[in-house]
């Protein structure tokens, strides 16, 4: 048995969900592989296959059993992207096996959200955000919603399908904004509320937001590492301060902040002290409500986690202001 066969089988003997929906992610070599391939982590969305590779070229040996396990499961088609160590790369994903469409949709727990194949770096639907988006679909009741550093709307999704006065979605992508509407559409019996897409950047509209007054009940941050616009650059590494002091101006009393990022280079006590900096700064006091974490099928080596090591890169805070 392969190392990709031994995470399926593992998964299966607790991801129920997996085995009646085929979505999620079938192997995560960090945690459940060795030498080469502790560099994948490959997701599965229903016949087709994504994989990311993360480093220097992929090993022969270990691209020869990807193509054998995708032929063993019958796989129409399979994606690999490539990417540098932080997730920042000028690659496109390539087709590595079968034959792939440029849009695929797909039901996952509750939602149908559209899959996305060619010209782009992720195919829309981030699976370590399980979680969360099942904790949206209860806590977002009557709310007034903005998702930020939207791509294609997911995490808008849950908070619609829990019954949101109104969802808001911003991007710095036309295309992820459009997305985002596309895959509200999809869902649209299932809401109650409106939806919002807006093109632009984060920090424009949040001072254009302040200056008219307008607040929210909840906002989502999930920003990338790293992006550029015309105005400069942003990085989790330097920028979580203004990230969230631009949220928390527009967060009215007794809202519910929802922020994460994705980098194993942050330390989890680092992130948490730019998140209390920003909150000292306004003078704003926060309740943990709940910390936010990659989920089951994301396993990583408990050594590394107490040497701070492990390569555990998603994570958040869910924190409700009280002042």
């Amino acid at each position: 048995m392969n190392w990709i066969q031994r995470a399926v089988q593992v998964r299966k003997s607790f991801l129920t969900s997996f085995q009646q929906e085929r979505v999620g992610r079938v192997f995560y070599g960090p945690g459940e592989g060795q030498g080469p391939y502790s560099h994948f982590s490959i997701e599965q969305f229903g016949d087709y296959f994504w994989i990311d590779h993360y480093g220097s070229a992929p090993h022969p040996q270990a691209l020869e059993e990807l193509k054998n396990y995708f032929q063993e499961v019958k796989a129409k088609g399979a994606i690999l992207m490539e990417r540098q160590k932080e997730g920042h790369t000028n690659n496109v994903a390539q087709l590595f096996f079968g034959q792939v469409p440029p849009v695929h949709q797909i039901d996952h727990q509750g939602l149908q959200y559209q899959i996305r194949f060619e010209n782009v770096k992720h195919p829309g639907l981030f699976l370590d955000h399980d979680p969360l988006r099942d904790w949206l679909k209860f806590s977002c009741k009557g709310l007034r919603v903005l998702n930020t550093f939207c791509y294609s709307g997911s995490l808008s999704l849950a908070a619609g399908f829990s019954g949101a006065l109104s969802v808001t979605s911003l991007d710095l992508s036309k295309v992820a904004t459009q997305w985002a509407q596309e895959n509200w559409e999809l869902n649209n019996s299932k809401f109650i509320g409106e939806h919002e897409p807006i093109y632009g950047d984060y920090f424009d509209w949040a001072m254009r937001w302040q200056k008219k007054g307008r607040d929210f009940d909840m906002i989502i941050l999930d920003p990338p590492s790293f992006s550029r616009s015309q105005k400069g650059t942003f990085s989790t590494k330097k920028d979580l301060i203004p990230l969230h002091t631009a949220a928390m101006a527009l967060l009215k009393k007794d809202g519910i902040l929802v922020t994460s990022i994705n980098s194993e280079n942050i330390s989890r006590e680092f992130f948490h002290s730019e998140v209390s900096k920003a909150s000292q700064q306004l003078q704003q006091k926060y309740l943990v409500l709940q910390e936010i974490s990659l989920p089951m099928s994301f396993p990583t080596p408990l050594e590394g986690e107490l040497e701070k090591t492990s390569p555990r890169y998603l994570k958040g805070l869910i924190l409700l202001r009280q002042k």
